[in-house]
């Protein structure tokens, strides 16, 4: 599927430091950000090692003109140097953005997530069916929810709160970035370029667990198509490694035959081993498992004693 340069063997020392800088004037109309990166990789083979070194800023500025339109510009330098080459490469890109969706809804979730409240009444229906698999969350870690203001406290009042427009985001722990908002879409729409685009532009590719693979230089065959790839996750087929530009992201674990994410499934196997090692060392059998999450994964109910063990 890949080739590696020269296929040599490969030592690598990678540091990665990002710094996203962003500030807001008392108007809330003039914005700056970037990003800094430093990567540091050391290519050995029999007769020699070579190093390479890569340094990037990225500075960010703009302006918003109301509260759809907003201008700005991203200046960027790239240094690099590997054995005695070195290179410095320079680009400017300015950019027109039109925001079509009022901001009021993505206000409302802004200060949802903000208050850490819950947003699962604005979920999909499917969300609660334990047969559902979701393509896009479990092969890129990509979410969406309904864009209303309509509250759903149940399955039955979410019948009436459905939106046509989705908001598509990613979560990192306690953080929750925005990706774009569309038109609800059916099918392979949900397996949209596009979207992994936004995420890597925004250098978020770490944030859905991607890991930048280092020393190929090719991919073959490079699956561009929406619609292959739906029909590939679709029959449960993992195709997770792509190519931006000259830097390649493996995305992850994949799903296992059955569509489930792999990473739940190591997870699950986890969770046995330790629920098999607590029966072992109290001399009881299993009698279930109580999902709390409070502070703690759950608790291991045991036969005879009926002890809860957390774990």
């Amino acid at each position: 599927m890949f080739n590696f340069e020269n296929k040599r063997k490969m030592k690598k020392i990678v540091l990665v430091c990002i710094v996203a800088i962003m500030a807001t004037a008392a108007q809330a109309q003039i914005y700056v950000g970037g990003t800094l990166g430093f990567s540091s990789v050391k290519t050995e083979n029999s007769d020699a090692e070579l190093k390479t070194t890569t340094i990037k800023l990225l500075p960010e500025i703009g302006y918003e003109l109301d509260e759809n339109w907003s201008i700005g510009t991203v200046v960027g330098y790239q240094y690099s140097k590997t054995g005695d080459l070195k290179t410095n490469t320079f680009t400017i890109a300015p950019y027109a953005r039109y925001s079509f969706l009022q901001s009021d809804l993505i206000k409302l979730f802004e200060k949802k997530f903000d208050k850490g409240e819950s947003v699962k009444g604005y979920l999909s229906k499917k969300a609660f069916d334990v047969e559902f698999k979701d393509i896009l969350l479990n092969q890129w870690g990509i979410k969406h929810l309904h864009l209303t203001d309509k509250e759903a406290n149940s399955i039955e009042e979410m019948k009436n709160n459905r939106s046509n427009i989705l908001l598509f985001f990613i979560v990192d722990n306690q953080d929750v970035y925005f990706l774009d908002v569309r038109k609800h879409p059916k099918g392979a729409g949900f397996i949209t370029l596009e979207v992994l685009s936004i995420v890597y532009n925004n250098r978020w590719m770490e944030k859905i667990g991607a890991r930048k693979v280092e020393g190929i230089i090719d991919l073959q065959p490079e699956i561009d198509s929406n619609e292959e790839l739906y029909k590939l996750y679709k029959n449960g087929i993992n195709y997770n490694m792509f190519k931006f530009g000259n830097e390649v992201y493996m995305m992850g674990w994949g799903v296992s035959s059955e569509g489930h994410k792999m990473d739940y499934s190591i997870i699950l196997c986890e969770l046995n081993r330790k629920i098999s090692q607590i029966s072992c060392k109290y001399g009881d059998r299993y009698a279930g498992f109580e999902l709390t999450l409070d502070g703690h994964f759950g608790n291991v109910i045991l036969e005879g004693s009926r002890n809860k063990i957390p774990i």
